[in-house]
């Protein structure tokens, strides 16, 4: 929303950045997001690319982000675990890898959005009084 809300202000940053030698990293949910009135700006001026999955057609994908087949099968083949790892799709210019991120216990339980998780996290700080945050995250990430 936030990046379609201000696509002039972002196209104009990413495209002034670039001349400079470096890349916008902007993060989205669906790549769509990086388009606006079929203006691809953004993605022209973004020459670092970090994938974890596709959205919508094969070729609208691989056409939005001028994206080659061999590298759209990589990125199909790409896996994780919710608790450990996630394979991504590295891109920097036309050069393309795979790379895989891997998460410490202590980046997950900092990091998650899971309901569950959050519970868990939130009744051990109403059970322990004091308990800053940290600790908590510690406790939770030697189980």
């Amino acid at each position: 929303f936030f990046i379609e809300r201000c696509f002039e202000f972002f196209k104009f940053s990413a495209a002034n950045v670039r001349k400079f030698g470096a890349s916008l990293v902007l993060v989205v949910q669906l790549s769509r997001h990086l388009v606006v009135n079929d203006d691809t700006g953004v993605v022209e001026n973004c020459s670092h690319r970090f994938l974890f999955s596709s959205d919508g057609s094969k070729a609208e994908f691989c056409s939005r982000l001028q994206l080659a087949d061999a590298d759209y099968n990589i990125l199909s083949g790409l896996s994780f675990s919710s608790r450990s790892f996630s394979e991504l799709l590295y891109q920097h210019g036309d050069r393309s890898r795979s790379l895989r991120l891997k998460l410490t216990r202590e980046e997950y339980w900092r990091l998650t959005s899971s309901q569950a998780d959050r519970l868990k996290f939130d009744s051990l700080m109403a059970a322990v009084p004091g308990l800053k945050v940290e600790e908590a995250i510690r406790c939770l990430s030697a189980q």
